[in-house]
């Protein structure tokens, strides 16, 4: 497969899974089901309680995704190409372990109740709104945090993959120990 195709490809997953996760973090956020309950209770009940996968789901998603398209920016060769592909596959099927730690490892830190961002925030823009730019800001930073995670968790797959690949290139398909050259004195 060329370059620009896997390249089109990731955009389009890049830009599927940035908008998923937007969405519903500011549903989220935002207790946008509420409004979808009251037009459409089926739909809005489904989204509520989705929403929240939904939204760890595609930062995971982001992530791995930025993280492939950095390692291939890195590795312009033909096995590069290969490996890109093959971390591809790999980020699909582990997709949702991966979410589930990265999630939990986002939810790390200092919680929302010990910030100075919602005293400062009511004082600028009134409580009601304050109350709401806060969740928006926490659901954010969760999912930006979640994102950053994942980068690092696709970045090493790739790296493994890449070593994996040229291991296996050097030896001709078959890994093999080193063996000591005749003037080593081991």
């Amino acid at each position: 497969m060329p370059n620009a195709v896997i390249r089109r490809l990731l955009r389009y997953l890049l830009g599927a899974s940035f908008a998923v996760g937007v969405v519903s973090t500011l549903s989220y956020a935002t207790t946008l089901h509420y409004e979808l309950r009251m037009t459409a209770p089926a739909f809005g009940a489904w989204w509520n309680r989705y929403e929240f996968y939904f939204m760890e789901g595609a930062a995971t998603a982001l992530g791995l995704l930025i993280a492939l398209r950095v390692g291939m920016f890195f590795s312009e060769t033909g096995s590069g190409r290969r490996a890109a592909l093959l971390t591809l596959a790999l980020d699909a099927v582990l997709l949702v372990p991966l979410t589930r730690l990265c999630a939990a490892a986002g939810r790390v830190g200092a919680d929302a109740t010990s910030a100075i961002a919602p005293e400062r925030i009511a004082s600028l823009a009134g409580y009601a709104a304050a109350k709401l730019l806060d969740k928006i800001l926490i659901a954010g930073v969760y999912f930006v945090k979640t994102v950053g995670f994942a980068f690092l968790f696709g970045l090493g797959l790739f790296g493994a993959v890449v070593v994996g690949a040229s291991l296996s290139a050097c030896s001709g398909g078959t890994l093999k120990a080193a063996q000591p050259s005749p003037a080593d004195p081991r």
